[in-house]
């Protein structure tokens, strides 16, 4: 059937995880990043926790929003840029994949591994 979904929707989320950059503006654009690749483990983290705690099998329609608030241009201020902490808003949708969650039945009946006996002979002897 065209248009129907192979995946069940589970519900929307959206997660807020602080990251830390140096030598920039929170929020904004940096200099020298050192702690780069570290934003991209809590996001990833951020995703699967939200898939696991609602039983779901993956994460689509994902939004990833990098911002800062008025307590993270204070620090940032305060260390002379030094500092530049940020906010990353995580949200998407949580699905489960319909396959997944229905039981998987053989394809074909495994034949039984034993000849069934004879029948008895009829008049008994």
């Amino acid at each position: 059937m065209e248009g129907t979904q192979d995946y069940e929707v589970l519900g929307d989320f959206s997660r807020k995880v602080w990251a830390h950059k140096f030598l920039g503006q929170s929020g904004g654009q940096t200099l020298f990043n050192i702690s780069s690749g570290m934003t991209e483990g809590a996001v990833r983290r951020a995703i699967e926790r939200e898939v696991r705690n609602r039983g779901g099998t993956a994460a689509i329609n994902i939004k990833i929003k990098w911002g800062s608030n008025p307590v993270q241009w204070i620090v940032n201020y305060l260390t002379a840029t030094i500092w530049a902490p940020g906010t990353i808003t995580v949200s998407g949708t949580v699905v489960k994949d319909k396959a997944a969650a229905q039981p998987v039945e053989p394809a074909e009946k495994e034949a039984p591994t034993e000849p069934a006996a004879d029948p008895p002979a009829a008049g008994g002897t």
